[in-house]
């Protein structure tokens, strides 16, 4: 059966270009990626990358051209009008990169690994606290349902009542609980989504001292919970761009437990510590000690610094409150209030 060319396609045309991904390469940088229109391509050629409204944003000169076959890329001295290829060359030439993205999923969506393998590839990212996806309910108006999990602890008996106030405290319901002669406690609890998302990252190893696995599935949408209280106090939030400073440090860490350390770049916006209080408090970190032409045995004793709490990005994603961000590049991940400047 023969299947006649597609006749919209017109290489006489001048090039044009679309571009509708973008990819990296460690040694030609990036790689435009989008289905020629019209024209013809070919290595050597300036091209001229345009905004929305037509006007001219950059030039290059094409270096490589790569096609694919299969998962094989393939290199290519000119392409045509309905190919799909990846330009080199070109600086500047596809979408703005700043977009909002929202990413939803049936039950608990571990956002960790995605995250990871972004920010290993280079992308840097803004990310808010984790929601459940909350929908109207069908059969009776103005009322809400929310997703429920199925949660099944296995754990060490002496660790179980932690356990279970924290759950409880997280709108959990106790289906069952069994306990055998080794001292193991087996409990299953219905639990809003959104009671898990703060809690399995890092606090259930804290309560159970790494004795104990904790698992959930999806149940089904059921009528919404209520609020979720979950004890977290305010922040200690940066004022000042700057170096961390061992004075300031030494003053913080006494009552509170650090996420930044001796000498770490801060800026306005950014977290260094959570608060005593219920309440954000803002500081100046960078502040040095007064140098004096007085010395005192007191005055001059040695600080001594604690190391600063060190939260994985998962740790982080459960940590963060509603007025708050996780910062993810490819250097460092960090935590900062919505509205404070950003800073790479």
């Amino acid at each position: 059966m023969h299947v006649p060319p597609p006749m919209h396609l017109d290489h006489t045309c001048p090039f044009l270009m679309l571009t509708v991904q973008i990819e990296s390469d460690p040694y030609m940088g990036m790689l435009y990626v989008s289905h020629i229109h019209s024209g013809i391509l070919c290595v050597g050629n300036v091209l001229w990358a345009l905004d929305a409204e037509g006007q001219t944003v950059s030039e290059g000169k094409v270096k490589k051209i790569f096609a694919r076959k299969g998962l094989e890329r393939i290199e290519k001295d000119a392409a045509g009008a309905g190919e799909i290829v990846s330009v080199a060359g070109v600086k500047n030439a596809g979408p703005p990169l700043s977009k909002l993205i929202e990413l939803r999923r049936p039950g608990v969506l571990h956002l960790g690994v995605l995250l990871e393998m972004l920010r290993k590839e280079g992308f840097e990212l803004a990310v808010g606290l984790p929601k459940a996806v909350i929908i109207p309910d069908p059969d009776a108006e103005g009322r809400m349902l929310e997703p429920i999990e199925e949660c099944t602890v296995l754990i060490r008996e002496e660790y179980a009542g932690a356990v279970v106030q924290k759950l409880t405290i997280r709108k959990g319901e106790m289906v069952s609980y069994e306990t055998n002669e080794e001292g193991w406690v087996k409990a299953v609890m219905d639990i809003p989504a959104r009671g898990l998302i703060g809690y399995m990252a890092g606090e259930f190893g804290n309560n159970v001292h790494g004795q104990g696995t904790i698992s959930h599935i999806f149940k089904a949408y059921m009528s919404y919970c209520g609020a979720i209280d979950t004890g977290r106090n305010g922040a200690l939030i940066s004022m000042a761009a700057g170096e961390m400073s061992g004075y300031v440090l030494a003053l913080l860490q006494a009552r509170r437990t650090m996420f930044i350390g001796l000498g770490e770049q801060v800026y306005p916006g950014m977290i260094i510590s959570e608060s005593s209080k219920p309440l954000d408090l803002h500081l100046n970190p960078c502040v040095k000690k007064q140098l004096m032409n007085i010395r005192s045995v007191i005055a001059d004793d040695k600080i001594v610094l604690s190391p600063p709490r060190a939260m994985l990005l998962e740790e982080m994603l459960a940590y963060v409150g509603d007025d708050e961000l996780v910062e993810v590049t490819p250097g460092r991940v960090r935590l900062r209030k919505v509205g404070g400047k950003r800073r790479r």
